[in-house]
């Protein structure tokens, strides 16, 4: 069922990126039960480290991209690639979390819902997969010149 919703979700989504498929290859893997791939993969242990920004970071270094100054700090993605107003599916999100002026989300935007917006991450549930964030904690959308293929 799950695997459903994601398709009718994912269906409006027409412009498949490379860093996004690399992403979509790892949904799944989670933290304790993949410890050693994902250990492998990112170079910290994701059952002691918030690893979103480590994940993008690998994802972006796979698809020849730049990667932020500070990836294990989501926020620094923030200062990566260039603002965007209207994201596309190879863009980042970046959300703020648990009303912390430091902590953060990021990962690859797939989707507007409404009040929410579908991202594509690691550290989503503890594993790689697909998640809902709401727009109330948006920080921003960036989008680097040599992933707009």
């Amino acid at each position: 069922m799950k695997k459903l919703f994601l398709l009718v979700l994912l269906s409006g989504c027409t412009q498949m990126h490379v860093s996004t498929s690399i992403a979509a290859r790892y949904v799944g893997l989670h933290e304790v039960a993949d410890k050693n791939a994902l250990q492998s993969m990112l170079g910290i242990d994701p059952a002691e480290i918030e690893w979103c920004g480590a994940f993008v970071d690998y994802v972006l270094k796979a698809d020849g991209l730049p990667t932020a100054e500070k990836p294990l700090w989501s926020r620094s993605y923030l200062d990566w690639g260039g603002e965007v107003t209207e994201p596309q599916y190879v863009d980042l999100v970046i959300f703020s979390r648990e009303g912390s002026s430091w902590k953060g989300h990021v990962g690859f935007y797939v989707k507007d819902l409404g009040d929410t917006i579908l991202v594509l991450g690691g550290n989503t549930s503890d594993e790689v997969g697909y998640g809902a964030y709401n727009k109330s904690n948006l920080l921003g959308f960036r989008r680097h010149e040599k992933s707009a293929k």
